[in-house]
């Protein structure tokens, strides 16, 4: 079977092909599809140890939320992050997180709750597909958060960010 796919080298049958063999080509073809689909090497999940204090005025990194990957092919990756946030003080001002890839923002939200707000609580969730296609490399992937105002915010540990790897 000589024909494939250009981008996941699926296979088919040439026109010259024996009918009686196309129970083999539709296996070869079954085969290869699941092999692209099947998730490599599949679910990463990471979630904070411990509460963190959200900074005023500077972007930074939760820890325990990161991820360092190496690939060894291009595949596409869909990212997730769940960023739960409590207020303990009024005032905190406009709440930012980030998802970034290899220092660069990839994904961004905000919330802005009630100035008067002395308590509340908040979920701002982040998803798409990260970079297209990523390149063969080592990346980094993780949630950054940030505040205006003086209140007090922090990132919960029921927070996450997760990521599903396909190949390409």
């Amino acid at each position: 079977m000589p024909n494939t796919t250009p981008t996941y080298g699926w296979p088919w049958p040439l026109g010259t092909d024996r009918v009686m063999d196309g129970d083999d080509a539709m296996g070869n073809l079954a085969k290869a599809v699941e092999a692209t689909l099947k998730l490599h090497p599949g679910f990463t999940q990471q979630q904070p140890g411990a509460t963190f204090a959200v900074p005023q005025g500077a972007v930074a990194a939760v820890p325990g939320m990161s991820l360092a990957i190496t690939t060894s092919a291009l595949e596409f990756w869909l990212a997730l992050a769940f960023v739960d946030f409590s207020i303990t003080a009024a005032n905190v001002g406009l709440i930012r997180a980030e998802l970034n890839m290899d220092n660069s923002v990839a994904r961004s939200a905000n919330w802005q709750p009630d100035a008067a707000a002395a308590t509340g609580r908040n979920t701002i969730a982040l998803s798409g597909v990260i970079g297209g296609q990523v390149a063969i490399g080592a990346h980094t992937l993780e949630v950054r958060v940030s505040r205006s105002g003086a209140g007090t915010v922090n990132v919960n540990t029921n927070s996450s960010i997760a990521l599903v790897r396909f190949p390409r």
